[in-house]
């Protein structure tokens, strides 16, 4: 995995298609604790002729490098669903909401996503949402959201992102 500077404060991660889920968090800190953290990323790539596959962003306690568990928070885009994980990284990750969509990234197209966690109580409100670079507005949840608990959501400062084994040239183009 490597990443480099894109410019506008944005980094472009390469995943290693032939390993899989592998995370190594970017330089920059998304937040101190308690603040309201946003980002967007684009997802590029894939094969026409293969199916293509997922791509994970990863909100992270502490920073990691080339780690395949961590404490936090996982958002997978698939071909057919959106997933949030919570992760622990003295276990695993375990899908807390997942959506179902019809709406798979095009292998030769720019695809947007927008992030956003809130303190919310305890918790965090977890939001993502696609084909826009921020939130339309208050009352826009996205394309899914959760209540993620306080033991995942808390001490997130770090953002990495990797893809799935055998995913081909699917990658995330910029994380801002």
């Amino acid at each position: 995995l490597s990443y480099t500077m894109t410019g506008g404060n944005c980094w472009h991660v390469s995943a290693n298609d032939k390993v899989g889920e592998d995370y190594t968090t970017l330089s920059t800190r998304l937040r101190t604790t308690g603040q309201v953290s946003s980002f967007r990323f684009t997802l590029t790539g894939g094969n026409k002729f293969t199916p293509q596959g997922t791509a994970y962003v990863a909100l992270v306690e502490g920073t990691v490098t080339n780690a395949a568990k961590f404490t936090g928070i996982k958002l997978e885009i698939s071909r057919s669903r959106y997933a949030i994980h919570e992760c622990n990284a003295d276990s695993s990750c375990v899908v807390v909401k997942e959506v179902a969509h019809d709406e798979p990234t095009q292998w030769d197209e720019h695809t947007e996503f927008w992030v956003s966690l809130e303190r919310e109580g305890l918790s965090g409100r977890l939001k993502m949402g696609r084909g826009d670079k921020a939130p339309q507005g208050g009352n826009d949840n996205g394309v899914i959201q959760w209540l993620v608990s306080e033991a995942s959501s808390a001490k997130v400062d770090h953002v990495a992102a990797s893809t799935s084994k055998y995913s081909g040239t699917l990658s995330v183009q910029a994380i801002c």
